[in-house]
Parts: C-alpha cells; structure tokens; sequence
C-alpha cells in the first residue's frame, strides 16, 4: 500500500474532502433542486406512500490513495419488501428496503455501470468532469426514472408487467 504521508498535502482527509466537493456541486444542487432532502449518503423525496431516493455507494475497494463511488436510485412503498421478506418495516429505508432499484449508469443507453475516481494521481480538473457527469446523469436519467413512479400504482404497474428492453437491468428484474 502507497503511503499519502510522503505526498504533501494528500491524506484520506484530502480525498473525502475532494469527494464531498464534488458531490456538494453535483448531487446535492440537483437533487435538492428537486425536492430531495440529505442524509449522510441518501437522498431522498416523496410521500407516505413512495419515497425515491437516491444514494452513494462507496467502492469497498477504497484506500488512502483512491476513492471510487458510483449512484443507485430506488423507490421505497411502505409494506411490499417486508412483507415479501418477512421482516419488520423499516423506519429509515435503505437501498435494500425498495421493490424497485438501479445502478444510475445501467439507466443509460449505454447500460454500463459507472464508477467515478478521484485520487491522489487526479486533480481539479478530473474533479470538475465528474461533478459535470454526475449533474448530466441525474438529470437526464435518474430523475425521468424515478418520476415515473410517481404512485404506489404507478410501482404495482411496473411489478406487475414485463419489463420493457430500457428496464432489463432494473431490479427485480
């Protein structure tokens, strides 16, 4: 493992800060734009009846010297995966609590996962581009994907039938 203590300036703190940045200028004025409120790495908005929410998932592959994530996006509906699980209903839903869920870069046409990096190697302009890409996707793919879920009909729908070519990589699948 590379230490940052030989690299002036670069720590873990660095990196976290850089991260946090990037997502301040990117996820947070999009979402928040948009009726969503924060929590430490949620998004979320909605009803009693649906939430969409979006989160940040960090790499487990993550060290001193790197940092990757990338964006899933859910629909929570109170009652249907406890009840389908067989365990209590949650009182703050995670990711794995919704009926319906997806990585942001399966949504594209492309349908290809997306991870972004920042390291001790990248600077500010590799910072910028990924806060750009990130802005690009939430508005031009994970937001139109959860406002089709406006309902808890609207879920039963889209449980209900086959899905279409667009949604193959959408869970449940």
């Amino acid at each position: 493992m590379i230490s940052t203590k030989s690299m002036p300036g670069m720590d873990k703190g660095t990196l976290n800060g850089r991260v946090g940045r990037i997502l301040r200028e990117s996820l947070d004025a999009e979402l928040l734009r948009h009726g969503f409120k924060k929590g430490h790495t949620v998004y979320h908005r909605g009803s009693e009846n649906v939430l969409h929410m979006v989160d940040v998932q960090y790499s487990r592959w993550n060290d001193p010297t790197s940092k990757s994530f990338t964006l899933n996006c859910s629909i929570y509906v109170p009652g249907v995966t406890s009840t389908f699980m067989g365990r209590p209903e949650p009182k703050e839903p995670k990711a794995t609590d919704c009926c319906i869920s997806a990585r942001g870069g399966m949504l594209t046409e492309s349908h290809l996962d997306v991870w972004w990096g920042v390291s001790v190697e990248t600077g500010v302009e590799v910072d910028k581009e990924i806060a750009e890409e990130i802005t690009t996707m939430v508005s031009a793919v994970i937001l139109p994907f959860l406002n089709r879920f406006p309902s808890e009909m609207d879920v039963a729908e889209f449980l209900s039938t086959d899905p279409v070519e667009a949604d193959k990589y959408v869970d449940p699948r």
